[in-house]
């Protein structure tokens, strides 16, 4: 047990933003992206058991969090659409302007990404997160070579859709 506990502290260390950078991709409420972080972890705990080392952590663990969020996406049919933004303390008006440029950029940038089909969405956060193709591949069950098409394809449509 302790064993168990010290690979789960390990992969959480490791995978826990890359995760929620993830959940953030494709859902575009933050309290629906939490909730499904949530699960992750949980699903990762209870799965570490039955971890064959078939793949990497890493594979193992996007796997997860990319079926985690289609059963979430089958089970809830209407998601909210608008996002809290955090408020911004002691900082100066400098700051807050270029935060808030930022912020609008990403909330572009993750609009443009929830505009997407579902797999699209799920295959360009995979790629955000600097995943080789192959691993791509292999999580989603597609080549190399297809996931670098439809990469480029992707980034097509998104770049003119920020543009407009």
């Amino acid at each position: 047990m302790q064993d168990q506990k010290e690979v789960y502290i390990s992969i959480f260390n490791e995978y826990r933003d890359k995760i929620l950078r993830l959940c953030f991709a494709y859902l575009d409420d933050r309290s629906y992206a939490e909730d499904i972080f949530q699960e992750v972890l949980l699903a990762i705990w209870i799965g570490l058991k039955k971890f064959r080392h078939e793949s990497a952590y890493g594979t193992w663990v996007y796997r997860i969090t990319v079926n985690t969020i289609f059963l979430f996406n089958k089970r809830e049919s209407k998601r909210k659409t608008e996002q809290v933004s955090e408020n911004i303390i002691d900082s100066s008006v400098h700051e807050m302007e270029q935060k808030i440029h930022k912020e609008r950029k990403l909330e572009r940038l993750y609009e443009a990404i929830s505009s997407l089909e579902e797999f699209d969405r799920i295959l360009i956060g995979l790629y955000l997160e600097k995943l080789k193709y192959e691993e791509i591949g292999s999580i989603l069950g597609i080549s190399a070579n297809h996931v670098g098409v439809k990469i480029n394809r992707i980034k097509d449509r998104m770049q003119k859709q920020l543009n407009r």
